[in-house]
């Protein structure tokens, strides 16, 4: 972080959790690979929010691609509509985001 805030002052920096993809309640493997790391991204939010960061914000992922099912192709990679569910669920943070930059 101390690069980044270096190299570009003021820059926001979105942090998204892996999406629970259908998947992962049939492959339990992959569905414990998923809770681990975002377990691992909270960690290191904390970690960042203890040294004093401010300009970095976490997304949690629940919901981000809807239920039903229709957002992926096999259970794990998007569809058209689940990049489009992706892309409005994150859209009105980094909307927010952008506007925080610009102050």
């Amino acid at each position: 972080m101390d690069i980044i805030e270096s190299k570009i002052p003021g820059v926001q920096i979105l942090f998204i959790e892996h999406v629970p993809f259908p998947l992962t309640e049939f492959d339990l493997k992959k569905g414990k690979w998923v809770d681990e790391s975002n377990e691992a991204l909270r960690e290191a939010v904390q970690k960042l929010k203890k040294k004093g960061y401010k300009n970095f914000h976490y997304l949690k992922a629940d919901g981000l691609i809807g239920e039903d099912g229709e957002s992926t192709v096999d259970g794990e990679h998007f569809t058209d509509l689940g990049f489009y569910r992706f892309a409005e669920g994150v859209y009105p943070m980094v909307k927010k985001l952008i506007k925080r930059a610009e102050r």
